[in-house]
């Protein structure tokens, strides 16, 4: 038992390092395939120029700006041409509902006989009594100081018996589902 999971943790392992290796030679790989796809890209100068890492007093603000001009020549401004007012554009009947919305009324509330007779309203409210309760007492205990000074606090500790191995706890028929 102990040497097969001496064997997974060391296959675990091995895969791990492996894993890493893969995915280390891919990234790397992956850093030269977006520099073709981005040259193949009809953004590639632009973009290639963003990305373009440049070492030393070769990454002046000169050739930066040479770099731009250069890439200001590929964009053009274009012009929308201006919106034109439509005659339909103006025609209120197509803003329009066309359903007309007419305001719902209610009819008045009717007051009839069998909502004046008290006999069908029979309320309990009148056989309920309010319980008084006392007012509360001072007693002497209440404001003896004594009783609340912390120095004459007793604090007792409870000593637990020591935990006992039983038979049931080693069973193993127990712990088996």
């Amino acid at each position: 038992m102990k040497t097969r999971n001496n064997v997974q943790k060391a296959i675990t392992k091995t895969m791990a390092v492996i894993m890493s290796l893969v995915l280390i030679s891919i990234t790397v790989n992956a850093q030269e395939f977006w520099k073709t796809v981005l040259k193949n890209n009809s953004f590639s100068q632009i973009a290639y120029a963003m990305s373009e890492q440049r070492t030393g007093a070769a990454a002046t603000t000169e050739t930066l700006v040479a770099d731009y001009t250069e890439l200001g020549s590929l964009f053009v401004a274009e012009a929308e041409p201006s919106l034109q007012l439509e005659d339909w554009m103006t025609d209120a009947s197509r803003f329009t509902p066309m359903m007309a919305i007419v305001p719902e009324t209610e009819n008045a509330l009717e007051l009839e006989d069998w909502m004046m007779n008290e006999s069908l309203f029979s309320s309990t409210a009148g056989m309920l009594t309010v319980e008084a309760e006392p007012a509360l007492q001072v007693e002497s205990w209440m404001t003896d100081a004594s009783r609340f000074d912390v120095r004459n606090l007793k604090v007792e500790t409870e000593v637990e018996p020591k935990l006992k191995v039983e038979n049931w706890m080693t069973n193993n028929l127990a712990w088996k589902f």
